[in-house]
């Protein structure tokens, strides 16, 4: 596949100040990067546009930020401390309505598995608040959708104090 421009990893990250700090955390080991941001709305680009990216670019490596608004951080925060059978009951009670935007992105890329800038995937990194070591219940439902993309391994990080991981992960 031909591409314009060869990345090291998309950042899927909804919060300025966050941008900028991995931004200075991957400038300090040269890891070449690209936000799937859109100036023009001042949002994180749908999840069809991160494919889009994908495709493009085909990274190693893709960070993906749980909540991408309000109502992610919202929906998120009621499923911290939440067993994995209850965090799937929730989902499925939100089917017809707005799920986390994280969480739509990584079940998007479980769809897309035969494409070939899968292949080039070498690590999905979850960086959120939301996920600190504790919260066993979101950690494996997300750990159990993330095993269904073939060949790519994936790493949580809690924003940020495991900013010391984030940066080893990078490399």
């Amino acid at each position: 596949m031909t591409t314009h421009n060869t990345l090291d990893a998309i950042i899927v990250e909804d919060s300025p100040p966050d941008r900028l700090r991995m931004r200075l955390l991957l400038n300090t080991i040269s890891v070449s990067h690209r936000f799937a941001w859109n100036a023009e709305t001042n949002r994180v680009i749908d999840s069809s546009l991160v494919i889009k990216m994908l495709k493009h670019y085909i990274p190693k490596r893709l960070v993906i930020d749980l909540a991408w608004s309000v109502e992610d951080d919202r929906q998120i925060t009621e499923l911290r401390f939440k067993g994995i059978d209850q965090i799937k009951d929730i989902e499925k009670a939100h089917e017809d309505k707005q799920w986390i935007s994280g969480i739509h992105l990584i079940d998007t890329l479980v769809q897309t598995i035969d494409e070939e800038f899968i292949d080039e995937l070498d690590k999905i990194v979850i960086v959120s608040k939301y996920i600190p070591p504790v919260s066993y219940g979101l950690r494996e439902f997300l750990a159990e959708k993330l095993e269904n993309i073939p060949n790519v391994s994936f790493s949580f990080v809690t924003k940020w104090s495991e900013e010391h991981r984030f940066k080893d992960i990078m490399l």
